[in-house]
């Protein structure tokens, strides 16, 4: 089998691109100045069946321990 993997993180410090304000005016916007949240995702296409599969889905970063248990815990039936 050839699966495709790929990891993605997002967190609720996000900045502001773009604003509105009168002409030559700065436009101003509220950033929090840390992430308070971190969502993670990560996600597979098996090449066999041409299925797109999600693997895990949780709160905080991605290491090497919590990928293979996911990949583990989401295959052990195979």
């Amino acid at each position: 089998m050839l699966f495709y993997i790929d990891e993605m993180g997002c967190d609720n410090k996000l900045s502001i691109l773009r604003g509105w304000s009168l002409i030559g005016e700065p436009s101003y916007g509220e950033v929090l100045a840390y992430q308070t949240q971190r969502r993670s995702i990560v996600a597979g296409y098996n090449y066999a069946d041409k299925k797109i599969i999600a693997l895990l889905e949780y709160s905080g970063y991605t290491n090497t321990e919590i990928l293979i248990n996911g990949l583990r815990n989401t295959y052990a039936h195979h």
